[in-house]
């Protein structure tokens, strides 16, 4: 059972009531503000990202992830805990390496190689 404060907030975010499934992944939230927020404007903030890298580069760019993790990390300000839907677990952003999908995109080392080269596991 999850401890929670006077305030509803949950330090502990693998024990937390306040959870959202997008894109896969189950994002842990301390408080129902802060993941109220996040549903509220995750897709607002993916169509931005992905409108402004594709300007940027002239190519359509697809960074959903990037999008979510990056508004994560405003939102939620007590820590950083996600689930991916095979079970993996990251407790740091710093852990995570994001690699394009080699059926959208083209060529791509395999991901046991971009995991050797990148040193940390991998989402997407």
């Amino acid at each position: 059972m999850a401890r929670l404060t006077n305030q509803g907030v949950c330090y502990d975010l693998t024990e937390t009531p306040y959870v959202h499934e997008h894109n896969g992944i189950v994002w842990h939230f301390s408080s129902v503000p802060h993941r109220n927020k996040f549903r509220r404007e995750v897709r607002k903030r993916e169509l931005w990202l992905n409108d402004s890298l594709s300007k940027r580069f002239g190519c359509t760019m697809m960074l959903d992830l990037v999008a979510d993790i990056q508004l994560y990390k405003q939102v939620e300000t007590r820590g950083f805990y996600i689930v991916t839907n095979d079970g993996a677990e990251y407790f740091t952003p710093e852990s995570i390496v994001i690699a394009p999908n080699p059926m959208i995109i083209g060529i791509v080392p395999d991901s046991a190689t971009l995991t050797a080269m990148l040193g940390g596991d991998l989402i997407g």
